[in-house]
């Protein structure tokens, strides 16, 4: 995994590479001080997520998130923000970004938003402390990124489907395994995210932006 990390504070860029680093994540890591440098590295990798400080130079605010988003192409990318503006979750949840943390949040809810956005949800934390416009304990948040967090790419793949309403043999023909594969994968997600039936997974895949 490539990932972009985009402030003009040094001090922050080494705080989100240590964060990761407690995530597993320890090689790919690119840094930009500024909207120019993003655009120059751009040109030369190909990024799955950035995670973006919406006021750095050259940033002309929620317009420039919706530009980065075409330039950084497929990148999964993530807003950054000390902005108080009421709304502004909304506002860049629009723009097609696939995530917003405040600057002000605990080390604990970054953590927990980093690995939804790892696991490959989404995680806007709004002004009522909502996560993906679902109101929940930040405990029970936290526990259920961790769930998320834990699952194989392919058993994502098969929740992603079965949130969708698909059936194992609908399953298996869309990924290309066997019905008798997916039959293992969902056992394991039940386990995993602590569920006990189709209805549950499919909600909680739902509730952090999985589908």
């Amino acid at each position: 995994m490539k990932l972009l990390i985009a402030d003009d504070h040094e001090l922050f860029r080494d705080g989100l590479k240590h964060l990761l680093l407690r995530l597993g994540i320890e090689l790919g890591i690119s840094e930009a001080g500024g909207y120019d440098d993003i655009l120059r590295l751009a040109k030369n990798q190909l990024f799955d997520l950035a995670l973006i400080d919406l006021d750095m130079p050259g940033m002309l605010g929620i317009n420039s998130v919706a530009d980065l988003q075409k330039q950084l192409k497929d990148c999964r990318l993530v807003v950054l923000s000390a902005s108080q503006q009421i709304g502004i979750a909304d506002k860049i949840q629009k723009t097609g970004a696939c995530g917003y943390i405040p600057k002000s949040s605990s080390t604990e809810n970054l953590i927990t938003a980093l690995k939804v956005v790892l696991a490959g949800g989404r995680y806007f934390f709004t002004e009522d402390k909502s996560c993906a416009g679902h109101a929940v304990d930040d405990n029970q948040q936290t526990t259920r990124a961790d769930h998320l967090f834990q699952l194989t790419q392919r058993e994502r793949e098969v929740l992603s489907l079965l949130a969708r309403g698909e059936a194992n043999k609908e399953i298996a023909r869309t990924l290309g395994i066997s019905n008798t594969t997916v039959k293992s994968h969902v056992v394991s997600i039940f386990r995993t995210l602590n569920v006990h039936n189709r209805t549950q997974a499919g909600h909680l895949a739902n509730e952090l932006g999985l589908v």
